[in-house]
């Protein structure tokens, strides 16, 4: 199904490409199929075949981006499939059953269209996921006429819904607008000035179903909605996965593992949600200091400006979910059951990590976070993003950015202490302080690439938790060891910090 939907763009490319190839045969058809037989065969036996070698004289637009060599599409559906026989285990299907067969057909039916897409010269397109709402990708009705993606040659995800109820397609059913676009411009033949007919395709380039970002755009871009495996709107796919992962701990053992056999499995579902959860902070992150790119021209109808600030509530949108499910103990509170029940797998002599480092894990993500948030390359798009607003438009500022991580991750600590309420701070919270210490301290110290005004605000903040950890001491707060050990060692390590000499030759 995947070739035939691009049987009629692939037969003019060939035609058009390479004629010369094969003798003169009388009806388009036989010269058709004799050259495709050829082509086909060395697809198969070379599926990371250099085209280039094969046909070199095809268009050098062809030569540079039809080969395979670095598309990955397969290795990440292949995760993908992973993924979903969780999900279904999770979802109601018992462990071991059958998964459904049409899952498996759509997967691979993705999978072709997007590598014979790559035959036609089409390159990736990481932005076509955005296409449709999660909803509107639950609606056979709208994703099987138009694609649950704007493009095949995006790497989209497995979809599910949270509602089993509300389960549309798993994978896209058809090629999107953008596909049938691209191989219109391409291959359309055209009996008049060709310039003109390729000049009236390609002005309808800003139509919303034809957005468009390829691979040299996850370098550097700042546009939040250019990713690999999400669907949707990128902040409400981060909001489901999270809210996936919680609801899925409760009673995860019961429906992934298979009675009679090790609990290896639920182990690999924690392995893999957990994952999902820092897919989740990478997109949510990337609003922070992020603006909407486009590479519409100047005068195009409906075209937009090569940048746009992204709108205020939706940064703080992101920006909160971090705060409230990242930088907190809200997603990762497991159940002593499961932890004990996260077996390894015994396929070498020596099993890596016996017990499960869930610390280290949960650290791992939560220190992405900090450092995509705080480095110096985001802290300097959001001082420049200030310019680029109208005066009556609001944007995410610095200030913003430390203030909202300040409160979240030093909770503990209000700015009013209360002698006789207890202080307590779990292990994961404390990793965390140490973490966003550490951070600061980097900047303030001249190491970080930030902004100088990143280094003022903060040495402010570090100023500012100095003094409630004085007041922590001065009020006889109640405190355990752990926590009196730890504010103890984050007084002393802010108190060097302050007082050590800025690297000269800074702004």
């Amino acid at each position: 199904q995947g070739l035939e939907l691009l049987e009629q763009g692939e037969r003019q490319m060939f035609l058009k490409l390479f004629a010369s190839e094969v003798p003169e045969i009388e009806g388009e058809q036989k010269r058709y199929e004799m050259l495709l037989a050829d082509y086909r065969k060395m697809i198969a036996e070379h599926p990371q075949h250099d085209l280039q070698h094969q046909f070199p004289r095809q268009p050098a637009w062809v030569n540079s981006h039809v080969g395979c060599n670095c598309c990955v599409m397969g290795p990440g559906i292949q995760r993908q499939l992973g993924l979903m026989s969780h999900v279904m285990a999770i979802q109601g299907i018992a462990p071991g059953g059958k998964v459904p067969e049409k899952y498996i057909g759509q997967a691979i039916k993705e999978v072709v269209m997007h590598e014979v897409g790559h035959t036609l010269g089409l390159r990736h397109n990481f932005k076509a996921s955005t296409m449709l709402s999660l909803e509107e990708a639950n609606n056979p009705e709208i994703s099987r006429k138009k694609g649950m993606v704007g493009s095949v040659m995006d790497y989209a995800p497995a979809n599910f819904a949270l509602d089993p109820k509300q389960q549309g397609d798993y994978f896209t059913n058809t090629l999107g607008p953008y596909d049938y676009w691209a191989i219109e411009y391409a291959y359309k033949p055209i009996s008049g000035s060709e310039a003109d007919t390729l000049d009236k395709i390609a002005k309808r380039a800003p139509e919303a179903d034809l957005t468009y970002a390829t691979d040299e755009d996850l370098r550097n871009n700042p546009d939040p909605r250019i990713n690999l495996f999400d669907l949707g709107d990128p902040l409400d796919f981060a909001d489901q996965r999270i809210a996936f992962m919680k609801q899925s701990m409760d009673g995860l053992i019961g429906r992934v593992v298979q009675e009679g056999e090790g609990y290896q499995r639920a182990r690999e579902t924690f392995v893999l949600l957990l994952g999902e959860i820092s897919l989740a902070t990478q997109l949510a992150a990337q609003y922070v200091g992020g603006e909407y790119t486009s590479r519409h021209h100047f005068g195009d109808e409906n075209g937009k400006k090569p940048f746009e600030p992204i709108p205020l509530e939706t940064q703080q949108r992101a920006l909160n979910l971090i705060s409230k499910e990242i930088l907190s103990d809200a997603a990762f509170q497991f159940s002593p059951e499961l932890l004990r029940s996260l077996a390894p797998e015994y396929v070498d002599d020596r099993p890596s990590d016996y017990i499960y480092p869930v610390h280290e894990r949960i650290l791992s993500i939560q220190r992405m976070a900090i450092s995509s948030l705080l480095n110096g390359d985001t802290l300097q798009q959001v001082q420049e993003i200030e310019l680029h607003a109208d005066k009556d438009q609001k944007v995410l500022t610095m200030p913003d950015i430390f203030n909202t991580l300040t409160d979240a991750i030093w909770s503990e600590l209000p700015r009013e202490i209360d002698p006789n309420k207890p202080i307590t701070i779990s292990p994961i919270r404390r990793n965390l302080q140490r973490t966003y210490v550490s951070a600061l301290s980097s900047i303030v110290l001249g190491s970080s690439s930030a902004p100088a005004d990143a280094r003022s605000l903060a040495r402010l903040h570090l100023r500012e938790l100095y003094n409630r950890l004085d007041g922590v001491e001065a009020a006889n707060a109640k405190l355990d060891d752990y926590a009196k050990a730890h504010l103890r060692e984050m007084h002393d390590q802010i108190d060097k910090t302050l007082n050590a000499n800025l690297q000269s030759g800074r702004p």
